[in-house]
């Protein structure tokens, strides 16, 4: 029974220190593959500086990332101790300037809907009356996508696929 007793309080002390210990705390992240987004873009969505490595979700932080950057094609999250996270992204790289009126969007050679940020060379530009032409989605993708945002927001279609035959000309 002793024996129990002092493995128990050993356990105790284990947990303790993995839930609160600053050795497990991160204080930073490496990221690798950032071309337009910035580390402090990849922290607003994450909140992860100052967070215990040991309650880190990684498929809860790729589901955000993606949905906050409809312009990562991939992210890859590991995660090491004492309090090591690792992320690789990989962005999609506009090739076409779609101008709809007032509104601007950026299209990979995939045909994805990227919202414009940050600098890139000279891309081609398509000016209309109306925004890209999108591929048909299920009902459960379209009310996922508009359900916080605006139909009338440019916001609305990021991360979408325009129809490649609708495109062609």
């Amino acid at each position: 029974r002793f024996l129990s007793a002092i493995l128990v309080v050993f356990t105790l002390i284990a947990l303790y220190a993995l839930a609160l210990g600053e050795e497990f705390e991160v204080r930073q992240f490496k990221v690798e593959g950032l071309q337009r987004l910035s580390y402090g873009d990849l922290e607003a969505v994450l909140s992860l500086e100052g967070s215990q490595v040991v309650e880190f979700d990684r498929q809860d932080a790729v589901q955000k990332l993606t949905r906050a950057f409809p312009e990562l094609a991939a992210v890859s999250i590991t995660i090491g101790l004492p309090a090591e996270v690792n992320i690789q992204v990989v962005e999609r790289q506009p090739v076409l300037t779609w101008i709809a009126q007032d509104t601007t969007y950026w299209m990979d050679a995939d045909g994805y809907i990227i919202p414009p940020r940050g600098e890139v060379g000279e891309l081609t530009h398509i000016g209309a009356d109306v925004a890209p032409p999108l591929l048909p989605v299920s009902v459960s993708q379209l009310s996922e996508s508009l359900s916080a945002q605006s139909s009338e927001s440019p916001v609305a279609i990021w991360g979408r696929q325009a129809d490649p035959v609708v495109l062609k000309i």
